[in-house]
């Protein structure tokens, strides 16, 4: 029989589908490869503008620490206090020196004086008494030139600045004359805190660097009479510093590898126009022409804010050639290749498999139809017909079975839908293992409340190995985060909380059970091997029944109805205590003491039995909070929350019914029992000791009042009402007492 020419063009269809697949995953895997290259040299710029950024902002830090120790020598310098410049001076010169030292980003430290319009001739014949001959208070020209200052309110000239050759230029200028530094003062003086001056050329060339002065007040307290307004400061002066933003940003990237990044400082204080600082190229870019717009859009440009004084830059990176250079992987473009060269040898090995194959099927076509001649045909029918008949039993055995595990985790799943407390769903989970696996011995661990422990929830089956305590590194299923199966030949890892003792006596899987993203327990099924089925030395050379495939995925469909089913039962007791407690002390809400209260009269008519009403308030607490905050409200409500708690019995109720009013509800309690709850709660609050920001709060005192329920009363309403009132006597009547309801 020689094949047909249809069934040789379909083998040859086929050839052509696989060939479209191959193409198809080559090309796939190198877009994959080809994203996973981009997505690691973009980590990699990401971590080293990080790495930059926090250099540039530890630098900008190390020299706002410089201002805080001239304001430190400035505020302890007995000479400053009194007025003698050349003492001053000279501590100031000292401490600028170990200021300056190795630092090229500082161009000037100064010194710089508020001196009032009546004071100014005398401020200059002190200095020129003190061995400065020619100081006096200027403004400068358009052109840089010293000109007489205009009359102003206030004058802030330096005094002294270092390094010394910049005392010529700059002693005796009066700063509030340029704007940038007039604005940077008044906010400093204004907030009390270190201000930056708006960047500007510090010469007049193109190439001239950008500088900035920083300035950090020295405030002068002064006492007021008035109680309200309290001690106000003025300003005495200012230390500063000009800086130069090269220096910084070369200074704090000194000690690293500047290869690869370009970095542009802008100052972005003004969203609407930023203003470019400077820009550090790296080394290895050619040129000096800057950079080019499209550069600085790049997918891998970072951004990072930083905050200079009352000004906020804005320090951008940009890759350099040389980093993408650097970054460029050619891993992709050899996935590609590999895959299209073996599709390439797939193809060829494919036509050649066909050739052969179609000689080889003529050759036993031909053989065949000469045997089928030669078979009889009752002897086929009789072997087709017992073949079928086997697999057919088999496969009625197979769905009968699947069809009973069916109906059992159906009715399960009905059950756990049906329980209202965990101890329920344990039972049913366990029932139902034992008839889903009924020559197997089962153990349902669940996590304890620290998730720290596992603990045997509930178990089935005649014996049960290991320890039904352990800690969840104990058994493997935890760690690999999935079943964990041994045989009874002892292959595979044997968990701590079984021991290796157990090797070779039974074959076991556990099963980590796992709901809404959080592993909550481990299911545990084991099937012994018992010594009288097991000649001497012998091993079960069979797989264990409890291996088969179809066993792992019925444990598993187990496993999964319970873990969920376990999981909502915790949600809803979850969801249940938090709509009935006060998250602040944890005590009932206002809305469960109105139901339990309405269920409690119900109960004590019925019975015939009384029930008293405590209504609690803290005195004076609006004090606590108005004089030592809100917070200090919270430990003084949380307090007196555990107090009430722990001296209530069982069947109490204690409640916080709002803001600092507290219920209680006392079934089966007297006028005369409530009063002496309500008389002790009274005392024990007085020992209570809070304390707050390193200090004791005052006593807390509460006052109670009680009411029990009478004959008639109309509810809850009447009752709270009556405990009400004689609360508000007991607040009438100084507090800190107990008043009962009036009969």
């Amino acid at each position: 029989m020689v094949p047909s020419g249809r069934f040789i063009l379909n083998r040859y269809f086929l050839v052509v589908v696989a060939v479209a697949v191959a193409v198809g995953l080559s090309l796939s895997s190198f877009f994959l490869v080809r994203q996973w290259e981009r997505n690691r040299a973009e980590r990699a710029f990401r971590g080293i503008a990080t790495d930059r950024f926090r250099a540039i902002e530890e630098q900008m830090k190390d020299e706002a620490l410089k201002l805080r120790l001239l304001r430190a020598t400035y505020l302890s310098s007995v000479e400053a206090q009194s007025g003698s410049y050349t003492g001053f001076i000279r501590e100031f010169r000292a401490t600028v020196l170990s200021a300056m030292l190795a630092d090229s980003a500082t161009d000037t430290i100064a010194y710089i004086q508020a001196v009032p319009e009546p004071a100014r001739e005398e401020v200059g014949a002190t200095m020129r008494s003190h061995g400065y001959p020619g100081f006096r208070i200027f403004d400068r020209s358009s052109s840089g030139g010293k000109v007489v200052s205009a009359v102003r309110p206030r004058y802030f000239p330096i005094m002294v600045a270092e390094p010394r050759s910049q005392n010529g230029r700059l002693q005796g200028w009066d700063m509030a004359s340029v704007n940038a530094y007039n604005v940077a003062m008044e906010k400093a003086e204004e907030t009390g805190n270190p201000t930056a001056s708006q960047a500007e050329s510090l010469g007049s060339g193109s190439n001239a660097p950008t500088g900035f002065w920083m300035f950090s007040p020295l405030l002068e307290k002064t006492s007021s009479s008035d109680a309200l307004l309290g001690d106000r400061t003025t300003v005495d002066g200012f230390v500063a510093i000009e800086f130069r933003v090269s220096g910084l940003v070369e200074n704090a990237l000194s000690g690293l590898d500047a290869s690869g990044i370009d970095i542009l400082v802008y100052d972005q204080t003004d969203s609407s126009k930023p203003i470019l600082l400077y820009t550090h190229q790296s080394r290895t870019r050619s040129g000096s022409s800057g950079l080019r717009r499209r550069e600085i859009d790049t997918a891998y440009r970072w951004t990072g804010n930083l905050q200079v004084g009352d000004r906020r830059w804005q320090i951008v990176a940009v890759p350099a050639p040389a980093f993408i250079r650097s970054h460029t992987y050619y891993v992709s473009w050899a996935v590609l290749g590999g895959g299209l060269l073996s599709t390439a040898m797939m193809v060829g090995f494919l036509v050649w498999y066909l050739r052969r194959t179609r000689a080889v099927e003529m050759i036993v076509a031909e053989r065949t139809a000469q045997l089928s001649r030669e078979i009889g045909e009752h002897e086929k029918a009789e072997q087709s017909l017992t073949i079928a008949h086997e697999n057919l039993t088999r496969r009625v055995e197979i769905i009968n079975q699947r069809s009973r595990e069916i109906e059992l985790l159906s009715e399960m799943g009905d059950l756990l839908q049906t329980c209202q407390e965990l101890a329920e769903a344990y039972d049913v989970v366990a029932r139902f293992g034992a008839q889903l696996f009924p020559t197997e011995s089962g153990v349902l661990f669940m996590f304890n409340e620290s998730h720290r422990f596992l603990e045997s929830a509930a178990k089935w089956g005649p014996t049960a190995y290991g320890e039904t305590v352990f800690t969840g590194d104990a058994c493997w299923s935890l760690r690999r985060g999935r079943l964990h199966a041994v045989t009874e030949q002892g292959e595979g890892l044997i968990c701590r909380h079984l021991g290796d003792e157990v090797r070779g006596r039974f074959s076991y899987f556990c099963l980590p059970l796992t709901a809404l993203g959080e592993t909550i327990g481990v299911l545990h099924i084991q099937r012994v091997q018992e010594e009288a089925d097991r000649e001497p030395g012998e091993l079960d050379t069979e797989p264990s029944r409890i291996l088969d495939q179809s066993r792992k995925r019925l444990a598993v469909a187990l496993g999964e109805h319970a873990a969920m089913a376990f999981a909502n039962l915790r949600l809803r007791e979850t969801l249940r205590q938090q709509s009935i407690r006060d998250p602040l002390t944890s005590l009932f809400n206002r809305r469960y003491m109105e139901e339990s209260l309405e269920r409690e009269i119900h109960r004590a008519r019925r019975s015939g039995s009384p029930m008293g009403v405590v209504i609690l308030d803290i005195d004076h607490f609006k004090k606590f909070n108005d004089t030592y905050g809100h917070e200090a409200g919270d430990l003084v409500l949380k307090g007196v929350a555990r107090l009430i708690q722990g001296s209530v019995r069982g069947e109490d109720i204690p409640c916080r019914f709002g803001g600092e009013e507290f219920v209680l509800i006392l079934p089966n309690a007297s006028l005369e029992a409530s009063r002496q709850k309500a008389e002790s709660i009274r005392i024990e609050t007085q020992r209570i000791s809070v304390e707050h920001g390193g200090q004791r709060l005052p006593q807390i005192t509460v006052s109670l009042g009680v009411a029990v329920l009478a004959e008639g009363a109309s509810g809850g309403t009447t009752l709270l009402q009556a405990a009400d009132e004689a609360l508000y006597r007991a607040k009438n009547g100084g507090r800190n007492r107990v008043e009962s309801a009036r009969s």
